[in-house]
């Protein structure tokens, strides 16, 4: 499997290149009120309107704050479009899924449903995202309806 190389800070996940549509700059964000905390707003990129969600807000729970020239990343799930903003893209990397582990039991359980798994790529550990996971955005608006 191949995957880019996502940050958030100094953090490195994977994101699978299969579910990646395109990587662009963001020109302009519209908010949508009463959107959960995650979800910065709308984009149009190239006549489609795309949900705009910060994964550092998905990581770390704050309400995403996302300026136009924001690095995207363009995926579709499951019918719905979305725009992950990261702070950077790295490389492409190929996991080898015979190297998989599983995510380990000490880590918060939100962020462990949101990670498919460690995989070893040569010294380092990859933490691959779960990119259904993370755009359940029908279970993040129950999360903030509770809170």
């Amino acid at each position: 499997m191949s995957c880019f190389s996502v940050y958030v800070g100094e953090l490195m996940f994977g994101l699978p290149v299969a579910d990646t549509q395109s990587i662009f700059r963001i020109d302009n964000v519209t908010p949508v009120p009463l959107s959960p905390a995650q979800v910065a707003g709308l984009t149009n990129l190239r006549g489609r309107a795309l949900a705009v969600i910060s994964l550092k807000s998905k990581f770390d729970g704050t309400a995403a704050n996302v300026t136009p020239g924001a690095l995207a990343i363009g995926l579709q799930v499951a019918g719905e479009d979305y725009a992950l903003v990261v702070d950077r893209v790295g490389e492409v990397m190929t996991v080898d899924l015979s190297q998989r582990m599983p995510v380990p039991s000490h880590i918060d359980v939100h962020q462990a449903r949101l990670t498919e798994g460690l995989y070893k790529v040569g010294d380092d550990l990859l933490s691959v995202l779960n990119v259904r996971e993370l755009f359940d955005v029908a279970n993040a608006q129950s999360e903030r309806n509770v809170s």
